[in-house]
């Protein structure tokens, strides 16, 4: 006889619902991820654009258009930044780009994130800044501040950043600029995160995968990159697994 846990009865009563509103309500929707397959391994922006500029909006769009209209009247912002980790991200940023540039055209809109760096490291879609202002590549720091300056008025150095001009897509970058060392960077404040409203899902049996998504984990960056940088199946050219720059432990609080 098997016996199962009522968490993992929960997670699968989840997963039910999950697929009813995927197969009822929205066709891109799912528990983890949305609208994956338009960005994952995709190498044309057409899929994504024609879901961007659907006629009608699907329900998750249209979460995310009242979630962006209440961020905006509270907060007000001059910059907005959005953080694409996974292609299953990709979408969501960009609709939430599309009604923040709705409600306030003034707004610039950053474009940054793991995906971002993997997939767009060779970029010539125009159409990609009809919602966004900017994309920045690897490690975010330094390409903010000096993009951040550059907005103010305070200096006119871009690094590591896309931008459109003339209608063409340009990279930017300064050879005098360099990333800021690790240890210099901080330590991450997640003061004010909902942790009452993360759920816990277990999508594969998997052990490794389980740890990933079966609990609430606030990552703490000991060291960017892969101090051995060797394994064949890794991309190591890519900034954050060949660039290896260790943090000290004196920068965390245990």
């Amino acid at each position: 006889m098997v016996y199962f846990s009522y968490s993992i009865i929960g997670k699968l009563q989840i997963n039910d619902i999950a697929a009813v509103i995927k197969e009822g309500v929205d066709p891109y929707f799912e528990v983890a991820r949305y609208a994956e397959r338009l960005a994952a391994s995709n190498p044309q922006f057409d899929d994504l654009y024609a879901a961007l500029h659907s006629v009608e909006p699907s329900y998750t769009e249209e979460i995310i258009a009242q979630f962006i209209k209440q961020y905006i009247n509270a907060e007000n912002p001059d910059v907005l930044g959005i953080s694409v980790p996974f292609p299953g991200n990709m979408l969501g940023a960009l609709q939430a780009a599309k009604y923040c540039k709705q409600y306030a055209p003034h707004i610039k809109i950053i474009l940054g994130g793991g995906f971002v760096n993997t997939e767009l490291r060779t970029l010539k879609e125009p159409r990609l800044f009809e919602t966004i202002d900017y994309i920045c590549l690897d490690d975010g720091e330094r390409p903010l501040l000096t993009l951040l300056e550059n907005i103010q008025g305070q200096g006119n150095k871009l690094f590591r950043t896309y931008s459109l001009q003339a209608g063409q897509v340009i990279f930017n970058t300064c050879a005098d600029l360099h990333d800021i060392a690790q240890k210099d960077v901080g330590t991450p404040d997640y003061t004010g995160l909902p942790i009452d409203k993360y759920l816990s899902l277990c999508e594969i049996l998997n052990p490794m995968h389980r740890i990933w998504s079966d609990a609430r984990w606030n990552k703490i960056t000991i060291a960017h990159g892969c101090y051995w940088a060797k394994c064949s199946f890794c991309d190591i050219s890519l900034d954050y697994i060949g660039n290896y720059d260790l943090k000290f432990p004196n920068n965390y609080l245990w």
